[in-house]
């Protein structure tokens, strides 16, 4: 019994003697140094973002307030998302130097093939390129080397992290971004009737069509109502193939959002069929066709009867 104990022994602790060894290795070969403006970016100029990993590339570029993937498919990008990224890498701040050697680049993912490569760009000219590897050991930071150079940086935070979503995961998630106190008139349109809520002053109103009367809504479920619609957020992105034989013309709910400026805002909802659950969300003016599960739909998919004080008759 005791020879298979002191195998296990030995195996262990040549384990910690190769982990050491390699901890040894991504420790830094340099005097400390700090350098806090890595790239020198100016993130308020930046207008279009490219990433390189293998044969894979992705780029991303500003319209307006905006951002838009363009390739390889073509959809608004979450701005947050973005704003967090150039942030993160025009405020980039390496700590140690740990290694000049091109042959050791692989060892730290930051070579141009087990690497991502990054550029950032402002009115066509690139501003910043540089190649991100993996995480140190104790992951709290990331390999970095500029394209142009053989020194590689361990950098403070998870850049990695972030660069390495999956292109849907970048995907701006909002059906609708509003200001909840602008929203004036939500107007439901469906095929077994339809109805207004209004806000007259700041009182919520609702009213079925033809819209001849006006009476008091219940007002705490229309300002909850109202809040949730105005950052209505997407349950999924539909593929081609979701949408061969989709009819929006029979819409199960047709939301029309106008604010206090005039402006509208269009949702057509339609199911491809009784026994599919999943809704799909088509807003005028975009391409992108979204999708909501049968709970989200459920929540926005009201009647009268849900917005009326109590005492007051159905209709």
């Amino acid at each position: 019994m005791k020879k298979p104990i002191y195998t296990l022994a030995i195996i262990l602790v040549l384990c910690v003697v190769v982990y050491f060894v390699l901890k040894t290795k991504e420790k830094r070969t340099y005097a400390p140094q700090r350098v806090e403006s890595f790239l020198e970016v100016d993130s308020s100029s930046v207008d279009r973002i490219e990433f390189w990993i293998l044969d894979t590339k992705m780029v991303f570029e500003k319209r307006g307030q905006n951002w838009y993937s363009t390739d390889p498919d073509s959809f608004r990008i979450d701005k947050t998302l973005v704003g967090q990224l150039v942030g993160l890498a025009s405020n980039l701040e390496v700590v140690d130097l740990v290694s000049t050697n091109p042959q050791k680049q692989i060892f730290f993912q930051v070579d141009t093939l087990t690497g991502t490569t990054l550029n950032l760009l402002s009115q066509g000219k690139i501003v910043a390129s540089f190649v991100v590897g993996k995480m140190t050991t104790d992951y709290t930071h990331t390999y970095v080397r500029k394209r142009d150079s053989d020194e590689v940086w361990s950098a403070k935070g998870f850049i990695s992290r972030i660069i390495q979503r999956r292109i849907d995961q970048w995907r701006d998630k909002a059906i609708l971004e509003l200001n909840p106190e602008k929203i004036q008139v939500i107007e439901f349109n469906k095929s077994k009737g339809s109805f207004r809520l209004t806000k007259a002053d700041t009182i919520w109103q609702f009213s079925p069509s033809p819209y001849t009367e006006s009476l008091d809504a219940k007002q705490d479920e229309v300002t909850d109502f109202v809040e949730r619609i105005a950052n209505l957020r997407t349950d999924g992105f539909a593929l081609l193939t979701d949408i061969v034989e989709l009819d929006f013309k029979k819409f199960a709910l047709q939301l029309r959002v106008t604010l206090d400026d005039g402006s509208e805002e269009i949702l057509t909802i339609a199911q491809k069929s009784k026994e599919d659950t999943r809704y799909f969300v088509e807003k005028q003016g975009e391409e992108t066709i979204f999708i909501l599960y049968q709970g989200s739909f459920d929540y926005i998919n009201r009647d009268i009867e849900d917005f009326k004080s109590e005492g007051q008759p159905s209709t």
